[in-house]
């Protein structure tokens, strides 16, 4: 089973090896990171060109655990996209890609309709990550 996960570089994070590859690592037991360059259309129909990370995985070796390693990566695709404030975060496994949304990771549609909030844990350390990086982009460093 392949796993492609494409993670914008942007400045202010360092690289996406340093900042994603433990977290990637940790989840499918290793990874090839590749750097190339991506593009996409605005808004106003203008190709905007980025450098990025692709990160590459094999975890065939995990096939009993497949669903659960499929949920990890959606999530820390969503985890992705909150960090960098990006609209979405390209993931494909097994050749079928998705663009993974952030807001997706933070509320769910409840038994009778309701939003309510679907991983607060993960939330709250989406949080204090984000309180970080803005310390830092405002200059204090931690």
């Amino acid at each position: 089973m392949q796993i492609r996960l494409i993670v914008p570089n942007v400045e202010w994070t360092g690289s996406p090896v340093q900042a994603y590859g433990p977290a990637i690592a940790d989840i499918a037991g290793g990874f090839t990171a590749t750097q190339a360059v991506g593009g996409w259309k605005d808004s106003n129909g203008n190709l905007v060109v980025e450098p990025v990370t692709v990160f590459d995985c094999d975890i065939t070796q995990f096939v009993q655990a497949r669903s659960d390693i499929e949920a990890q990566f959606r999530d820390l695709a969503r985890r992705i996209g909150w960090e960098l404030s990006q609209d979405c975060v390209y993931l494909s496994i097994n050749g079928i890609g998705e663009f993974v949304k952030p807001e997706e990771l933070a509320w769910r549609d409840g038994p009778q309709g309701q939003r309510e909030l679907c991983n607060s844990e993960f939330i709250a350390t989406l949080y204090h990550g984000y309180c970080q990086v803005a310390l830092h982009v405002l200059g204090f460093h931690l």
